[in-house]
């Protein structure tokens, strides 16, 4: 028999040079071409949570912005991402998309296991996944809003170490 370790262990992370290491990797594997915008790298901050999952975590959220939002003939899209620090002591990470806008239904069931949006849907685990790994990180998951010129903002939020 085989026995595999249960995912990797959880690890102190710099937030910005983690973000930057796994955006800097990821353009390449996407077919639409999009754009990212960086704010609040500049800042130091540091969260415990497991490098497989934390990635797992931003595979979830930057393939749903490219197979839900990312669908028309656009040359403009754009992955805003956000660091910042709250007032209760926790890393904020949002990450925006300039993409199409999800559907009020899409929004309410984001977090449920099973439910996906539509059309470009595929098994509907994503949006789990995403709340899993930071509640098991002792983080949130906030649901889906948007901004202006962004209609699908993903934040999440871990406690600083």
């Amino acid at each position: 028999t085989k026995s595999e370790q249960a995912g990797v262990p959880e690890q102190i992370l710099n937030v910005a040079s983690s973000l930057n290491d796994y955006f800097d990797r990821i353009a390449s594997k996407y077919p639409t071409s999009f754009n990212i915008e960086k704010i609040g790298f500049e800042k130091d901050l540091n969260i415990k949570i497991s490098p497989k999952e934390f990635m797992e975590l931003l595979d979830n959220i930057v393939g749903n912005a490219v197979r839900h939002g990312f669908i028309g003939n656009r040359k403009d899209y754009l992955l805003q991402i956000a660091i910042e620090t709250t007032n209760d002591n926790m890393c904020e990470i949002a990450i925006a998309n300039n993409g199409e806008p999800m559907s009020e239904r899409a929004r309410t069931t984001f977090f449920e296991q099973g439910s996906f949006a539509g059309p470009t849907g595929h098994t509907g685990i994503g949006g789990h996944r995403i709340y899993d790994i930071c509640d098991k990180a002792g983080g949130e998951a906030m649901p889906p809003y948007s901004k202006e010129g962004f209609p699908v903002v993903i934040c999440v939020k871990f406690p600083l170490v």
